[in-house]
């Protein structure tokens, strides 16, 4: 049984609808101009960007720089120069490779900003109908195929032959193989293959999908820090993304 805060990719494509309480015939123009106001709009929440300075001495936040930089002082205090530099130089290494990642996540992230998909295909009361991909909301059913980039994060509810290329997100070259059922137990950002993400493209087939909020990919990003574990690859943008809008667990509600 799925609780209100199961991960939308381990519960069927009915529960998952329940959950954002829509349905496969859509929204009606109602509840979606009520959730747009709710929700505000489908756009990557990017931050304000900070000064490289900051970005740099945010690293040190991290409890292993900071063990480092203890245990050198001690070093000193016991008259032990050399593991004490020798730890600085530790310390000085990890914070660089910190610094680096996030600068290119950044620039990664600022161009995908300037790629994010101009429209999207809805079904609105049973029919089809094109709109802005920022004016998509939560519940929202949306239909891709071929071609197409995916316009939001999306949970799958019906597809025919669907395969995505998410290289941008798990490093993974080959096309992945999409579906409907439900995952069972928690699995990396690259396993979660009844789901496609924005920042993707379809490379073959077509299919519906609902829109869950920035909220949903959140707790699917989060679960990329595991891609190495099985075999994948982390990307940058996947960290840049979780980075950015790790600071809410909710869709955000305007007044």
């Amino acid at each position: 049984m799925s609780t209100p805060e199961t991960p939308l990719y381990q519960v069927t494509p009915e529960e998952a609808l329940a959950k954002l309480d829509s349905r496969r015939d859509g929204l009606t123009d109602a509840e979606h101009n009520e959730r747009r106001l709710k929700y505000g709009p489908n756009a990557l929440a990017v931050r304000h960007k900070e000064p490289p300075l900051l970005t740099y001495l945010r690293q040190f936040k991290d409890l292993m720089i900071l063990l480092l930089i203890g245990s050198s002082v001690i070093s000193f205090y016991l008259e032990d120069p050399r593991t004490a530099i020798v730890l600085l130089v530790l310390v000085f290494f990890n914070t660089t490779i910190g610094f680096l990642q996030e600068f290119k996540a950044e620039k990664v992230m600022e161009s995908l900003a300037r790629l994010v998909v101009a429209d999207a295909t809805v079904v609105r009361s049973g029919k089809k109908i094109a709109l802005s991909s920022s004016e998509v909301t939560v519940g929202d059913i949306v239909y891709i195929e071929e071609g197409n980039a995916v316009p939001a994060d999306l949970r799958i509810v019906e597809e025919d032959e669907l395969s995505t290329n998410d290289f941008a997100l798990t490093g993974e070259s080959n096309p992945s193989r999409k579906f409907t059922h439900a995952i069972q137990g928690t699995v990396p950002l690259g396993n979660q293959n009844n789901t496609v993400f924005m920042g993707t493209t379809v490379a073959t087939g077509r299919a519906y999908g609902v829109y869950a909020g920035h909220h949903y990919f959140v707790s699917s990003a989060a679960s990329a820090f595991d891609c190495r574990r099985a075999g994948y690859k982390s990307s940058l943008l996947v960290r840049y993304r979780y980075r950015q809008l790790n600071h809410s667990s909710r869709p955000t509600r305007r007044n």
